[in-house]
């Protein structure tokens, strides 16, 4: 895979961590493009070699469909749109390109991640647990499709389907059956906070616990086996003793300490240099990250 350009859509994560990041890689020239929202005739094919969609959760479908016919890559942010089945529509459209279509699920290339790799093949994993705490919905400056679901607003698609993935990317694929529970009263739908207890494929008992107002950051995965326990830290990017490791508010999105931004270095990194990169999320991840998610919100309304 040769890309030297490539194109950069939407005004919000393109700004904040796609362009400062593709600006760390020499010989990568980025612009910003505006693609259409719907099939244009007589369209004049881009040059550049990839498209990053970082549009709003509820536009990536239709910008998908243009770009998959006139781009030979695309990258696109997660979760890929707001619905299974509009995955399950978009697969088939890809299908019938020559479009190799990616996405944005970053968590797999920390390197912590290849450490707990190592200790699920060294060890019988018993338990899965994962804690993840910010401050990201405090206050009151939001655009408007951040506030409602239905337009890929709220913790299902900007936290939870990054921690699916993972949890499907490690090998403990999560079932439907599981319960969660959420403040009920505040959404018909969780927004701000999520706690869920289930089973993975393979019987490991899973419990993933989301909130995102309290006055400190965390992002904890506990791994516990036979007669050993692992806490991982993806702020610290480390192995801990415990589960603590709580941090001020805001080391989740600085620039030394970000998962989100180490990841993302590392996914264009395998991408710039590897045409058969195993670890790229595909359509098929996404696919199985809505599954969840869907189930979700169809025990909601």
């Amino acid at each position: 895979m040769i890309i030297r350009n490539i194109d950069l859509t939407g005004n919000g994560i393109a700004i904040r961590l796609h362009k400062p990041v593709l600006d760390e890689f020499p010989y990568i020239n980025t612009k910003f493009v505006r693609l259409p929202d719907k099939q244009e005739i007589n369209s004049q094919k881009p040059t550049s070699d990839l498209v990053i969609i970082g549009t709003p959760t509820y536009k990536h479908i239709q910008h998908l469909l243009y770009a998959i016919n006139y781009y030979p890559y695309v990258l696109c942010e997660k979760p890929v749109g707001n619905s299974y089945a509009q995955l399950l529509s978009l697969k088939q459209e890809i299908c019938n390109t020559n479009c190799a279509c990616f996405v944005n699920y970053q968590l797999r290339y920390l390197p912590i991640v290849s450490d707990m790799l190592t200790y699920s093949k060294e060890n019988t994993v018993k338990s899965v647990s994962i804690k993840y705490r910010s401050n990201a919905r405090m206050g009151n400056q939001f655009p408007e499709w951040y506030l409602d679901y239905k337009m890929g607003g709220g913790i299902l698609y900007s936290l939870l389907s990054h921690i699916i993935d993972l949890i499907n990317f490690l090998g403990f694929g999560i079932v439907d059956n599981f319960e969660f529970e959420y403040k009920k009263k505040l959404s018909p739908i969780p927004m701000n906070e999520i706690s869920i207890h289930g089973n993975a494929v393979s019987g490991v008992p899973i419990e993933i616990s989301i909130d995102t107002k309290k006055d400190y950051d965390q992002f904890i995965i506990e791994l516990s086996g036979d007669n050993t326990k692992k806490n991982y830290d993806f702020i610290g990017n480390c192995t801990v003793g415990n589960g603590l490791c709580q941090y001020k508010n805001g080391a989740l999105s600085s620039k030394n300490a970000s998962p989100w931004r180490l990841g993302f270095r590392m996914l264009i990194s395998a991408l710039l240099n590897s045409a058969k990169e195993s670890n790229l999320a595909t359509i098929d991840d996404a696919i199985k990250v809505h599954y969840v998610l869907s189930y979700i919100i169809s025990n909601c309304i």
